[in-house]
């Protein structure tokens, strides 16, 4: 059975790791940059990247409110968006209610993330992209 095994394994790796294969040239590139460990080739694939521009403007810890196009954020696309917002940026804890002192918005357009602010009760205090900014709430 371990000589099966070594033979599989054998033709396994002539086929993936030499050039004699039908294996296009990216796939080589690729393989180079993973076995060398640079993650930023990769990084792109991560959901909750689109949220990095956030974390340098939000408090490490406490409660944000996730504010995007729909005003109903719970039965709609924006589960994901909060999901994979809330595994980017913790230990922050992301709520979908616009409830909190701090917000971000995460919307489309900026007409919609001001919109949408305003009807929360929230003062803008940074534009970072189209439809993303940060705001707190009025007093």
């Amino acid at each position: 059975m371990g000589d099966q095994y070594t033979f599989l394994w054998k033709h396994l790796l002539d086929y993936c790791c030499f050039r004699t294969s039908t294996i296009k040239e990216p796939v080589f590139l690729l393989r180079h940059q993973f076995l060398a460990g640079n993650e930023m080739l990769f990084g792109f694939q991560d959901p909750g990247f689109p949220f990095a521009i956030f974390k340098p403007y939000l408090p490490p810890r406490g409660n944000v409110s996730f504010i995007t196009d729909a005003p109903d954020n719970s039965k709609n696309m924006a589960t994901e968006q909060l999901q994979a917002a809330q595994s980017y940026l913790a230990p922050l804890l992301l709520n979908h209610n616009p409830v909190e002192t701090t917000a971000l918005a995460f919307c489309s357009q900026n007409e919609i993330a001001v919109a949408r602010m305003q009807a929360a009760g929230y003062r803008i205090t940074r534009v970072l992209e189209n439809g993303k900014m940060i705001a707190e709430k009025k007093s």
